[in-house]
């Protein structure tokens, strides 16, 4: 399984040379949003062949997809990955022209500052939990296939966007790390327990 993700990836590589790259990355299951982002591939290749879209990421749906690349006639222009190493993640990130996180229910979606970080520009629907904090991300609705594939395209055309779209997360992403996190998670900490202290006081008066 190692040996054919490492096969892939230098496969993708050399693709990198001749055609744009568009990467979808996460478990292969509804919440995440694969199928619709195949959908988005078959219009994005109607107006440019020019490109591949990469699916990395494992899960019960993956025979389905790859059936729906051959319905779809876009089988040629679709990698599947499989399970993809935490090393290999953040290679295939600085593959990758854009970043395409179309989940129909996302809690967060780290996976997107992850792609930001990397200075790839990111779509993201607009149901994740990152959509609420991050500003540099273009955000679309999950189901309307049509602006997700117009959105791709639009960064893939416009280098002016994507570099911009590339700077500002760079600046933006910077605000997120696991140690600011842990600081507000605990000043929230110290703030409810203060309150709680502050209650059992008045309480027992």
């Amino acid at each position: 399984k190692f040996a054919s993700v490492k096969m892939e990836m230098a496969s993708i590589w050399e693709l990198k040379r001749k055609k744009r790259i568009v990467l979808f990355l996460g478990r292969l299951t509804e919440q995440k949003g694969p199928v619709q982002f195949l959908h988005a591939a078959k219009r994005v290749l109607q107006v440019n062949p020019n490109v591949v879209f990469v699916v990395a990421g494992k899960g019960e749906l993956l025979p389905l997809l790859i059936n729906m690349t051959l319905d779809l006639g876009i089988s040629p222009n679709v990698r599947f990955l499989g399970y993809v190493s935490e090393e290999d993640q953040q290679k295939i990130y600085k593959i990758a022209d854009v970043y395409v996180m179309p989940s129909t229910s996302e809690p967060f979606g780290i996976t997107a500052l992850e792609a930001m970080s990397s200075g790839v520009p990111v779509i993201i629907s607009k149901t994740s939990g990152v959509a609420e904090i991050v500003k540099s991300a273009i955000k679309v609705d999950f189901w309307d296939i049509n602006a997700m594939a117009m959105k791709i395209l639009a960064v893939l055309k416009h280098e002016p966007l994507s570099r911009a779209m590339v700077r500002l997360s760079n600046h933006e992403v910077a605000h997120y790390t696991w140690a600011k996190t842990a600081e507000e998670t605990l000043k929230v900490y110290h703030e409810t327990m203060a309150k709680a202290r502050e209650g059992t006081t008045r309480t027992n008066k």
